[in-house]
């Protein structure tokens, strides 16, 4: 009887079957980037900036954890200006996590003295359903 069902509104409205097929794709496909890859700091550094979204708007009240393995080292939300300060971190091997939906966890680039964090966060693709 299901089945039955189902191939009848399939024959019925095939518009709507498409869009949800192409919308379950995408959620399929959809890769949650809300940590970021690890980076390491050779030396301590202090770690701090501001968040801003594509468009160049700051980003209050983003929650950001530093993580080292899976251990939360440091678990703070960013000011009314976007800033944030996770303070002076120990040398070793970390990653970023916002775990405020919709923005990706920031790319970080580290050369042999420094670290440096991007400031424009992008929007996290993983939880978005595109319909097309």
């Amino acid at each position: 009887m299901c089945l039955y069902l189902i191939a009848e509104f399939m024959v019925r409205r095939p518009l709507q079957v498409t869009i949800l097929f192409v919308a379950l794709i995408s959620f399929a496909n959809a890769k949650d980037c809300s940590t970021s890859k690890k980076f390491t700091l050779h030396h301590q550094q202090r770690l701090s900036g501001v968040f801003a979204d594509l468009n160049g708007k700051y980003l209050p009240g983003i929650r950001i954890q530093l993580l080292s393995g899976r251990n939360v080292i440091h678990d703070i939300r960013t000011k009314n200006d976007g800033g944030y300060d996770l303070g002076n971190v120990s040398a070793g091997t970390y990653r970023i996590r916002i775990e405020d939906r919709p923005f990706c966890a920031p790319k970080v680039q580290c050369e042999k003295d420094e670290c440096i964090i991007e400031q424009r966060l992008e929007i996290n693709s993983g939880d978005t359903v595109i319909v097309r």
